[in-house]
């Protein structure tokens, strides 16, 4: 008779559960899971000078690869900018992440478009590890679909980099005194108040935010829905869109994420296409709007608005209201900042958003109202570099190791 060693016991068993020798492994995803990391940039701390901000460090940048889910709750890859600065070795540094404005073309995205004197890097330059998510649908994610304004997305996949980053800070033994800090500005104001209301309601034993700074953040989307709806129908003849490109993008993504298929009913049949197709991440949103109309009663069907103005569309209102970030309660320092000229995100939002938090019970919540030099409007453009000043003299009051 034949005699079989153990140790060939042992391997025919092993073989035998691993699926008879196929090679092909089941992969583990994780939401936060750090894919890859590779430096893009580094800077002198000689190289920027900024008015109003001491610049100590010189810092260099990574770009992160990270899993995260999209809206049909499958895994995806993403990615965003990971900014150290050079401390010393025992030295360590709170961490700042902050969320982007509108975009249309991936090339804006922080991780395709690096810049000494971006927000996305600035930070780390007076001290703060400073992290910047793409957002789905730009960078490693481009060919999905951004989904625009979407809170409970854009929050999970902000906190899903801010795993990642942890992952690459711990593996490369770069200290953080545990301090997390909050920020962004237009559409990365919305997404500032979104990723706190999950990292506050969620998840408090793997996160506690320091601070948070929002500005110019769309905050009651449902609102603007309906009075933006009821002004258009008012005079809907004459009616200009300022941006159809915003406004395509708004319903393109709601329309995905909740599948609604609405997008023939809300628009002409002449720019029903366009929305569908367009927004895939080459194009600037100066090119979509001359794909599309600025005049309503060219671009949006009349019985839609008024549909909706009569409660007739009650899954699409459904869906913008799931996206509303103001009705809830923050308990750390939180500052609203907005001006009362802005010309693309109305001021109510900061002003609703305050009225209600303040009746739940905030404690700590201050809405700024934006000011800026030589009577010049506090408009949308005027705002961002006074909120950034803002928001760095409100984090100093808070910050260690800077």
């Amino acid at each position: 008779m034949r005699k079989i060693s153990l140790l060939m016991v042992w391997i025919i068993l092993f073989v035998t559960a691993c699926g008879g020798g196929d090679s092909k492994q089941e992969l583990i995803h994780q939401s936060g899971k750090l894919i890859s990391a590779r430096q893009v940039a580094e800077y002198s701390n000689n190289s920027i000078q900024v008015s109003g901000v001491e610049i100590k460090y010189p810092v260099k940048v990574y770009r992160l690869v990270y899993e995260t889910k999209g809206v049909d709750g499958e895994f995806l890859n993403a990615s965003g900018l990971l900014t150290i600065p050079q401390k010393s070795a025992k030295e360590k540094s709170p961490i700042l992440i902050y969320h982007h404005g509108t975009i249309y073309n991936n090339r804006h995205a922080p991780t395709e478009n690096i810049r000494i004197d971006s927000s996305s890097v600035l930070p780390a330059f007076v001290g703060f590890i400073a992290v910047a998510p793409d957002y789905i649908g730009y960078g490693e994610s481009l060919g999905h679909l951004h989904p625009y304004l979407n809170a409970k997305i854009t929050a999970s996949s902000s906190v899903d980099l801010l795993r990642a980053a942890r992952q690459y800070l711990k593996n490369n033994d770069i200290g953080t005194n545990d301090q997390l800090f909050l920020g962004g500005y237009s559409q990365g104001g919305g997404a500032t108040i979104a990723t706190q209301r999950l990292i506050e309601n969620e998840l408090p034993d793997e996160f506690t935010v320091t601070a948070s700074s929002a500005g110019a953040g769309s905050y009651n989307l449902s609102k603007e829905l309906l009075d933006s709806t009821a002004e258009a129908l008012q005079d809907y003849d004459n009616y200009i869109v300022t941006r159809p490109s915003n406004i395509g993008l708004i319903f393109k993504a709601m329309d995905d994420a909740y599948n609604l298929a609405i997008l023939d009913k809300i628009f002409q049949s002449s720019y029903a296409s366009v929305v569908e197709s367009i927004y895939d991440g080459s194009h600037n949103s100066d090119f979509i709007d001359k794909q599309l109309s600025k005049d309503a009663n060219k671009l949006i069907k009349k019985d839609f608005l008024e549909r909706l103005v009569n409660g007739d569309e009650k899954a699409l209102v459904d869906a913008f209201k799931d996206n509303d970030v103001f009705d809830w309660t923050p308990k750390v320092p939180t500052r609203l900042y907005h001006g009362r000229d802005d010309d693309w995100v109305n001021f109510y939002h900061a002003q609703t958003a305050y009225d209600t938090m303040i009746d739940n019970g905030a404690t700590q919540l201050e809405l700024v109202e934006c000011v800026v030099a030589d009577n010049q409007l506090t408009n949308h453009a005027n705002c961002f570099d006074p909120y950034l000043l803002s928001s760095y003299e409100f984090f100093s009051q808070f910050a260690n190791d800077l």
